[in-house]
């Protein structure tokens, strides 16, 4: 799985109670304020975005409107 639970990202979807299988509907992130640092690897076959750091001083919040 690629948002399996041990995953980075799998992790911070959780903290941010998004439901997540396999994919997820990035539209659930809208309104949400946190900093993701997102790296890029180039494989053979294909490249991977591979999440690297959540800064641990970002908190998630609710934006305001």
């Amino acid at each position: 799985k690629v948002l399996g639970e041990k995953s980075t990202l799998g992790k911070l979807l959780a903290e941010l109670k998004i439901p997540a299988g396999d994919t997820f509907d990035t539209d659930e992130l809208i309104g949400l304020k946190t900093q993701v640092i997102i790296s890029h690897k180039e494989g053979k076959d294909r490249n991977y975005a591979n999440v690297t750091i959540v800064p641990t001083r970002a908190k998630v919040a609710v934006a305001e409107v």
